[in-house]
C-alpha cells in the first residue's frame, strides 16, 4: 500500500510539472518535484523508500522528457544515495529543515551538471537525442533552483505529511 501511495505521488507531481508548472517557467526551467521528494525521503526517513522513488520517478522523468534514457533516474539515485550516506549526519541535527534548502541547491546544481554531462557524452554515440552547452545548462539550473527553492518548504510540510501518515498505517498494520 505504502508504495501504491508513492506511485500515485509521483504520478501528481509529474503532472504538476509538466502541465502547470511548466506554463509558468522561470529561466525556462519548471520545479524538480521529483527530486524534491527524493531529497526529503532520503534526508528524513530511515529506509530506502527513496531509492523507489527515485526509480519509480526517474523512470516516468526519463519517458517524458526528450533525454535519453537513465538520465533522470541515475542523477536522482546519485543525489539519494550521497544525500543518504553523506549528509544524513550533518541533517541529524536538532532541525534538520534549516539546512536543507542548501542541500536543494546543491542537488539541483549536482543534477544538472550530470545531465549535461551524461547526455554530452551519450550524444556520439547517437543514444542521445540532444546535447546541450555548458551555458544552457547553468541558466536551467539557475530557473530551478530559483523554483525549487520557493517551493521547497510547502512540499517539504506535505512530505511530512505523508510519512506521518504512512507511518500511522504501519502502526495500525502491527495491532
Amino acid at each position: 500500500m505504502k508504495y501504491l501511495i508513492y506511485f500515485v505521488v509521483i504520478i501528481f507531481c509529474i503532472g504538476l510539472s509538466v502541465g502547470v508548472f511548466h506554463l509558468f517557467p522561470i529561466y525556462r526551467a519548471v520545479p524538480q518535484l521529483i527530486l524534491l521528494l527524493v531529497i526529503v525521503s532520503s534526508a528524513e526517513r530511515h529506509d530506502l523508500d527513496f531509492l523507489y522513488i527515485a526509480i519509480a520517478g526517474g523512470m516516468f522523468m526519463d519517458i517524458v522528457t526528450s533525454v535519453a534514457f537513465g538520465s533522470f533516474t541515475l542523477s536522482f539515485m546519485i543525489i539519494g544515495f550521497l544525500i543518504r550516506f553523506l549528509l544524513q549526519g550533518l541533517l541529524a541535527a536538532k532541525n534538520p529543515w534549516k539546512a536543507l534548502p542548501l542541500v536543494v541547491i546543491l542537488s539541483i546544481i549536482i543534477q544538472y551538471f550530470w545531465l549535461w554531462l551524461y547526455n554530452g557524452l551519450l550524444f556520439p554515440l547517437k543514444v542521445s537525442l540532444s546535447a546541450s552547452t555548458f551555458t544552457d545548462t547553468t541558466a536551467l539550473a539557475f530557473g530551478a533552483v530559483i523554483y525549487s527553492v520557493i517551493l521547497f518548504f510547502p512540499i517539504y510540510w506535505l512530505i511530512e505529511r505523508l510519512h506521518g501518515f504512512l507511518d500511522s498505517m504501519e502502526l495500525r498494520k502491527k495491532y
